[in-house]
Formats: C-alpha cells, sequence, structure tokens
C-alpha cells in the first residue's frame, strides 16, 4: 500500500480504506451477464458540465476507498437485500412476475432509496475528481440505516437492455415560469442506472415539488415513469415502457416553489 492509500479514510467511517469495492456489484454484474461489457462513466455539475471518462469493464470498475469493516458489513447487507428484492428485474428476460416485485418495493422503500444513495458515493468516488456531487451528510446516514428523506425515486422498463450510469449535481425545474434545464441546489443531485431492462433513477431537489414528463406515443398513450418514492398511483392506466434510457432520464422535473 502506497503512502496515500495508507492515510486515506473509509468513506464511510475514520477506519483506513483498505477494501476495494466494486462500484456496481459482482453480484449484479454476474446477473446481468455485463461483466466483460465496456462503458463510459458519466459524470457532471455546474462546472466542468457533462464529463465522460475512458471507457472501462464492468468487471474493473472499482474504487479503493472503503474499509473492510464497512464492505463485508452493512455495505454487503444492502447488497444482499437488493439481490433478494431487485434481482430478478436486472436479468436480461423481464420477469413474468415483475408486477408484483415492483409493487413490494413501496414497502421497501427506504432499503432501495439507501442502495441508491450508497452506489452514488462509491460511484463518485471512482472517477476523477471536480467538485462533489453528493452531499456528505449523507454518508453517515446512509451507513446508519436511518430515514433518508426529501428524495425521489422512481422506475420504468426500458425496451432495449443495456448498462448504464449517470451521476448529475443538477436537475431540469421550472422557476418563475422559466424552465431551468440543470438547476443546481447545494444539496441535490441526480444518480441513475439502467440494468438490463429495469432504470432507476434516484433525484434530491430540496424546496420543489417533484413534476412528471409524460412522453406520448404515436398511438396517443402517456408513457411514464413509476413512482416509488413518494408513492404515486395514477388515476387512469398508464405505460411504463420506455424505448430507452435517455427518455426515461428527461422524464423527471421539479417545480420550485
Amino acid at each position: 500500500m502506497n503512502k496515500t492509500n495508507a492515510h486515506r479514510k473509509c468513506l464511510f467511517c475514520e477506519l483506513p480504506a483498505s477494501s476495494r469495492e466494486h462500484v456496481i456489484a459482482e453480484w449484479l454484474t454476474k446477473n446481468m451477464g455485463v461483466r466483460d461489457v465496456e462503458f463510459h462513466p458519466t459524470k457532471s455539475c455546474e462546472v466542468k458540465g457533462i464529463q465522460t471518462f475512458p471507457k472501462t469493464k464492468v468487471k474493473y470498475f472499482k474504487t479503493k476507498q472503503v474499509c473492510e469493516q464497512c464492505n463485508n458489513g452493512w455495505m454487503a447487507a444492502l447488497e444482499n437485500w437488493c439481490k433478494q428484492h431487485l434481482g430478478p428485474l436486472t436479468e436480461k428476460d423481464w420477469p413474468d412476475n415483475s408486477v408484483e416485485i415492483i409493487q413490494s418495493l413501496y414497502k421497501e422503500a427506504n432499503s432501495l432509496v439507501r442502495w441508491m444513495v450508497k452506489t452514488a458515493i462509491v460511484f463518485e468516488m471512482a472517477v476523477p475528481r471536480g467538485r462533489k456531487v453528493v452531499p456528505d451528510h449523507l454518508k453517515a446516514t446512509t451507513k446508519a440505516g436511518g430515514s433518508l428523506d426529501g428524495f425521489v425515486l422512481f422506475l420504468g422498463y426500458i425496451r432495449n437492455p443495456r448498462f448504464s450510469t449517470y451521476l448529475t449535481k443538477g436537475f431540469p425545474a421550472w422557476k418563475d415560469d422559466v424552465y431551468e434545464e440543470n438547476l443546481v441546489h447545494e444539496d441535490g443531485f441526480s444518480f441513475g442506472v439502467c440494468l438490463n431492462h429495469l432504470a432507476l433513477r434516484l433525484v434530491r431537489c430540496p424546496d420543489a415539488s417533484p413534476l412528471v414528463k409524460p412522453l406520448i406515443t404515436p398511438q396517443g398513450h402517456s408513457v411514464v415513469p413509476i413512482w416509488i418514492q413518494p408513492k404515486l398511483i395514477y388515476d387512469k392506466p398508464m405505460c411504463h415502457t420506455f424505448p430507452d434510457f435517455k427518455l426515461f432520464w428527461d422524464s423527471f422535473a421539479a417545480q420550485i416553489s
């Protein structure tokens, strides 16, 4: 271990960062069948804009910035929870009982938000540093398993399976009747993953109300995400199948009070 690593503390506690953590857990990349897939990690903030980093294989996308106690303790337990509750939705073939699995996630919303925050934190530290995107104070809450308030979490079905990750500091919002494509809040951020057919997006947009931006198909159907946190039930049948991850990502906006 070099001198720099010897003095580096774990992302989530005061112990030395001595353990190498997969950004996307090994069980998940095996379940998806994407361990040898190459992708461009993407991060964005208001200073440097969108940063696309060099291609890497999913199985090599790691960071040595956590301790063995965290990695083999609460983080492993959180991944086991994710495997149990989300695993079938990440396989190449979308499960026949997907509706039941998704409905069960409403009761597990805090654990799913916690898993997304943990993944976003590790993801950010695995790419070259710029301005911080994920607020530091969320690390302690994520580790402790406390309630994570102020988040919007939604999912959708992507017709063409793929693997993708995306982390941004800002989010689209209406403010004083003016639309801002990338409104930046000191305590806000947005993190999304596409895991084969499953798309997930987590947004922290303090002082704002989340809005749905429906996609209208040529047949006149509204395509919208399924909102897990806060729970949102549409008053009429809606389609949750998106042609691609980009359109899913574009299905969110916020309204500043």
